[in-house]
């Protein structure tokens, strides 16, 4: 096996530092990619197993509506699945080896091996083969830091309102001593 891998190696013309972080990052990244293909196997057995039941019992009965029922499901499935994966995957450009998330109807419609994508770089606008790879964790820290950017704005509002109460208690201190004094 590593006899073969020096051989695409030497192949490659275009191979930077770049290339080989791309494959560490893919590599790290695998067993949370088996992780979710295994998912998509485990919860499409059942509806496969409703698909053929249910297309049996048509042929031998005739009870036609559990296969209505079936489509009905599959459909469902089908809508939740697709956006279930690509919520967790990501792409690598081979160019500017940016991980990046393309539009879901891009994704969906592009020609695909099991690794590979044919999309255009949101960074750098390469359109060719992505290699495939497990993103939910770039979308995780974008989460924290939106929600850091959210607490520092409302850190910011409430040191805001904390400096107009201060400055509307000294002025009203000031305004009292002010009647103090008058009287």
């Amino acid at each position: 096996m590593l006899n073969e891998i020096k051989q695409e190696l030497k192949g490659v013309e275009n191979f930077s530092i770049e290339s080989i972080g791309d494959i560490a990052y893919v590599m790290e990244n695998k067993k949370k990619m088996k992780q979710l293909h295994a998912i998509l196997l485990i919860t499409g057995l059942p509806i496969n197993i409703i698909q053929w039941t249910s297309i049996i019992l048509w042929i031998f009965t005739g009870i036609w509506w559990l296969f209505a029922l079936w489509v009905l499901i599959a459909i469902s499935y089908a809508i939740w699945v697709t956006k279930f994966y690509f919520k967790r995957v990501a792409y690598i450009c081979p160019q500017c080896h940016e991980v990046f998330k393309p539009k879901l109807k891009e994704a969906i419609f592009a020609r695909h091996t099991p690794t590979l994508r044919k999309l255009t770089c949101t960074c750098c606008g390469y359109k060719g083969f992505c290699v495939e790879t497990y993103g939910e964790e770039k979308k995780r820290m974008d989460k924290f830091m939106e929600e850091a950017i959210v607490l520092c704005g409302s850190l910011l509002q409430l040191s805001a309102w904390s400096l107009s109460v201060r400055s509307y208690t000294s002025c009203l201190a000031r305004r009292i001593d002010m009647d103090v004094l008058t009287i």
